[in-house]
């Protein structure tokens, strides 16, 4: 049997001093309700989700998406915004926003070669970061009311200058990412 592993490519977030003090707010509201929150470590955005991958397809995956990003410039990236996934009835995941959006769809449309390899179907594309999923939330009002406060909110502004390929382990204590490709956008 194949030996594979769980991939997506993503852009790393480089969080800062307000950033972190958004998502300490967020967890002292929410600190009774059942969420699992994101480390600070593993934020990252989330382009092209690959799944299960054979590792002796590692290679060409690289390859294609070195290919598909090719003259691709680097750019501002913000952070911006707060929201949930599903709606306030029934939230499921909370976010952050991120811009310019449509820089972010270019690129995920860039990635389509990347998909097609591996028989992805490609749909809507929301850029975000997911802070937290939630398993279980008693207070909806809280929730709302935090989300309110930070949802036109700028939190962060850093150059997106790379997209790289991850391998994801999951593990009890919460996931491992660990690069396995890098490219870098050019300026």
């Amino acid at each position: 049997m194949q030996e594979k592993s769980r991939l997506f490519i993503a852009f790393p977030v480089k969080y800062s001093i307000p950033l972190v003090e958004c998502l300490k707010e967020l967890k002292s509201a929410l600190k009774h309700e059942q969420i699992k929150w994101v480390a600070p470590e593993n934020l990252h955005m989330t382009l092209l989700f690959l799944g299960d991958v054979e590792n002796s397809r590692l290679d060409t995956v690289c390859k294609t998406m070195d290919k598909s990003i090719t003259g691709r410039k680097g750019f501002a990236c913000e952070v911006s915004g707060i929201g949930v996934f599903r709606d306030f009835r029934n939230p499921r995941v909370i976010w952050m926003g991120l811009s310019p959006v449509e820089t972010f769809r270019s690129l995920y449309q860039s990635l389509a070669p990347v998909a097609e390899l591996l028989g992805i179907e490609t749909g809507h594309f929301k850029p975000h970061i997911t802070i937290g999923r939630i398993r279980k939330i008693y207070r909806k009002d809280v929730l709302k009311r935090v989300v309110e406060k930070y949802h036109d909110r700028s939190l962060e502004v850093f150059p997106a200058d790379q997209i790289i390929l991850y391998r994801s382990v999951l593990r009890q204590e919460g996931p491992e990412y660990t690069p396995v490709h890098k490219v870098m956008l050019g300026g």
